[in-house]
């Protein structure tokens, strides 16, 4: 699962495929569809990865994920983008 944690104009702007909108500023235990996704590893992703990384904290702090599900993609949506890896614009 891509979690991107962008807010939503950003990324509706655009958006790596497949992956899920839930923007930092609205992080809660309400927002993620657990347990389904409790043995799933989850690719937090945003611009650059600043936000990425705090998300990763606040969901260890949550106690949703467990760190080993975690995994910051560092490059960003602006790498992914620059590496010439497809994207949906909406």
């Amino acid at each position: 699962m891509i979690i991107d944690v962008r807010e939503i104009n950003e990324f509706e702007q655009e958006h790596i495929p497949g992956s899920i909108n839930i923007p930092l500023s609205s992080f809660s235990p309400y927002a993620f569809p657990t347990p389904s996704f409790a043995e799933e590893k989850v690719i937090l992703i945003c611009r650059t990865n600043k936000r990425s990384n705090v998300a990763k904290e606040i969901l260890l702090k949550l106690e949703i994920f467990q760190k080993s599900q975690l995994i910051v993609y560092e490059p960003g949506v602006l790498g992914w983008i620059k590496n010439g890896r497809p994207k949906n614009l909406l």
